[in-house]
């Protein structure tokens, strides 16, 4: 038996038109595996930004494009090229267990996904590195369209069976807006035409518009509170009670390993020029260390740690939170000239989106 796994990459690769590609085959936990290079599905992410359009027809629509779409605009050694937006992999077995999902159960995992989405995952990784390509980076099972349907060795659809799925369909996919009113528009027109962000203030907002990419966000957030204490401190300082050399000595010592560190300025430095440190709330304490550990120990060691454990993306998201209620917190203690412009006015906003409308498939 057949069981052909198809997902829908957030990307595409430009590939020649008339290309010839291998596939892989090997074993694998008890399974034959043959991975496909990429192909030009019917549909696209971009699909997604229709409100009207179920998900659910954009699964049915990962097979391959008929006709192929050649993009002239694109050549690779003169040749036009072909957007190829999904990776099939084949797997096979002598049965699968195709138990549906019901109301008491959530059916069987056979073959599993995350063993699939693990191969996907290794050929982009090593694609990515190879090609320099970093538009190319890893699919998460949670945040892509895919689709996985049994077929018989000869790839044909099954026959209907009681309680035996015939597919399995996953569709998540993350949705980016910018909301806007004409209260938070006129905010915004009412500063200055040559208005300027904050330095760490624009490597904040980078650091959140990175996520979920774990290594960009978190050295984007770690330099964006190194930035912040910095320029907080000069900002802070009483010129009229310390004169420029006192300063200059303090943070300019012409060798960093006598320098004030960034945990020194949180918190001795701070509390000097305002009666507070960071250590005040343990919470954004423990963050901001756990902020700065973690770049280190990606230089160091190769990965990213933080409590003897890899970093995950749900902690990627929860530090770039911390991060930004210590930039909240610092501000409250700078001048009007050292913070960020007033904050526009709030609104409410509310996204639904239907993922799968009835009538479902009649392949699952």
């Amino acid at each position: 038996m057949l069981a052909r796994f198809r997902v829908l990459l957030p990307f595409a690769f430009s590939v020649p038109q008339g290309a010839k590609f291998q596939s892989e085959e090997f074993d694998k936990d008890g399974y034959h595996i043959r991975v496909h290079p990429p192909y030009q599905a019917s549909t696209s992410v971009g699909a997604l930004d229709d409100p009207s359009l179920p998900v659910s027809d954009i699964l049915q629509k990962l097979h391959p494009a008929d006709p192929i779409v050649i993009d002239q605009g694109i050549t690779i050694d003169g040749v036009g090229t072909i957007r190829a937006n999904a990776i099939q992999i084949d797997v096979w077995r002598s049965d699968f267990d195709r138990r549906a999902a019901t109301s008491n159960t959530p059916g069987s995992n056979d073959p599993p996904i995350e063993l699939l989405f693990g191969i996907l995952n290794s050929y982009l990784d090593r694609a990515r590195s190879v090609g320099r390509a970093h538009v190319v980076h890893r699919v998460e099972q949670g945040a892509s369209c895919w689709r996985l349907e049994f077929l018989s060795d000869a790839e044909e659809e099954l026959s209907p069976g009681l309680g035996k799925a015939r597919a399995r369909n996953g569709a998540s996919f993350t949705m980016t807006i910018a909301g806007l009113t004409p209260a938070l528009w006129q905010a915004a027109c009412q500063l200055p035409a040559n208005f300027q962000p904050k330095a760490w203030e624009t490597l904040l907002l980078d650091a959140e518009a990175h996520l979920p990419a774990i290594v960009p966000s978190i050295f984007l957030a770690a330099a964006a509170l190194e930035t912040l204490i910095a320029a907080a401190l000069i900002a802070l300082a009483p010129s009229e009670r310390m004169p420029a050399e006192l300063w200059e000595f303090i943070n300019n010592r012409g060798d960093y390993r006598k320098e004030a560190s960034v945990a020194e300025q949180f918190d001795q430095l701070l509390h000097a020029l305002t009666g507070h440190s960071l250590k005040e709330k343990p919470d954004l304490w423990e963050a901001f260390r756990n902020i700065r550990e973690a770049p280190n120990t990606l230089m160091h060691e190769g990965s990213m740690v933080v409590g003897n454990a890899e970093v995950t993306r749900v902690q990627a998201f929860a530090f770039i939170v911390r991060t930004k209620e210590i930039a909240d917190w610092i501000e409250e203690f700078l001048p009007p000239h050292a913070k960020r412009s007033p904050l526009g006015p709030l609104m409410q906003m509310q996204v639904s989106r239907a993922l799968i409308l009835n009538p479902p498939s009649p392949a699952i």
